[in-house]
């Protein structure tokens, strides 16, 4: 494998046989250019206009490795998987932008539920999947020399399953896709992070009402962009990542520091009531312990010290 770009298709053909997709070492086609994809190669035509062949332009050596078809699957519903190979010739800074937007106009013109493109970028390569759910989705970026066998052991097919076209989307995009579309932020995900934090902060001596005010807001910061910094440039906003409010966040932590509140006060009238139930049954035994005894002693001193002495 030595990735040049006019024979990038062949290591990307390699990839998905070591993985155990196919067994061909020849691609339907070869080191097509984006006009070719568009007006020949494609089955549903797409309106050329200045600014799609800005975007397609960077496009090239576009390769159509293989299909699977209804013969690969348990279940056929008459749909396919086409599989492709790009390579990009544009900046670091824009790489995973395009790849996302070519992938989405090339998608358009496929007659197929599912395709999924290996691009090549420089020495870096990024799978990436459409047709599941509403959007392209993307791997990170590996190294073309260094991380191959790493990838085609992460989608290995006996790892993914075969049971239908759809079954095997998403276990594919579960076993390659970036972690921020298997696990979207919402509103909901962001409590539950901040919730033990929150927890610790009010059972401890710091200044609640300071935590809340500051290091919330921070925190809330932090996590709603922790994929937006944690891949820079190379960041693609999802078509479905939902826009998670930090004021609702904030509303319901307020809440749950009333239900924290509200639960040790309960806590402290239940210990309250438990100390009451044993100094009750303390006195209890108190009077009920003596009942086996003759009243007449209490009421005779000298019988009581007899019984006393006779007790001691």
């Amino acid at each position: 494998m030595n990735f040049e770009d006019e024979s990038f298709y062949q290591d990307a053909i390699k990839i998905f046989r070591d993985a155990g997709y196919t067994v061909t070492d020849t691609p339907i086609f070869s080191n097509h250019s984006y006009k070719d994809i568009v007006y020949f190669d494609g089955t549903k035509m797409l309106m050329l206009d200045n600014l799609t062949a800005t975007t397609l332009k960077i496009a090239t050596n576009i390769s159509h490795l293989f299909d699977l078809d209804d013969e690969f699957f348990e279940e056929g519903t008459g749909s396919r998987i086409a599989y492709y190979s790009v390579v990009l010739e544009c900046n670091k800074l824009s790489r995973s932008q395009s790849a996302h937007d070519i992938h989405e106009l090339f998608h358009s013109t496929f007659k197929t539920d599912i395709s999924i493109l290996l691009f090549k970028n420089a020495s870096s390569f990024l799978i990436s999947i459409a047709g599941v759910e509403n959007d392209i989705m993307l791997s990170d970026w590996f190294d073309c020399l260094l991380d191959t066998e790493e990838i085609s052991n992460r989608i290995d097919i006996l790892e993914i399953s075969t049971q239908s076209i759809h079954s095997f989307g998403y276990d594919f995009v579960y076993a390659i896709a970036r972690d921020y579309y298997i696990h979207p932020l919402s509103e909901k995900t962001t409590l539950y992070w901040l919730i033990p934090v929150y927890y610790f902060y009010a059972n401890s001596n710091y200044d609640t009402d300071d935590f809340v005010e500051k290091t919330i807001k921070e925190l809330l910061t932090e996590i709603s962009f922790k994929s937006q910094l944690t891949y820079g440039d190379d960041y693609v906003e999802p078509v479905t990542n939902e826009k998670v409010n930090l004021s609702s966040i904030e509303d319901e932590l307020n809440l749950l520091s009333f239900e924290l509140d509200f639960t040790d006060d309960i806590h402290e009238h239940i210990v309250d009531d438990e100390e009451y139930d044993d100094e009750y049954d303390d006195e209890s035994e108190d009077i009920y312990e003596y009942d086996d005894v003759d009243p007449e002693i209490f009421n005779d001193p000298l019988k009581m010290l007899k019984w006393l002495d006779e007790m001691s």
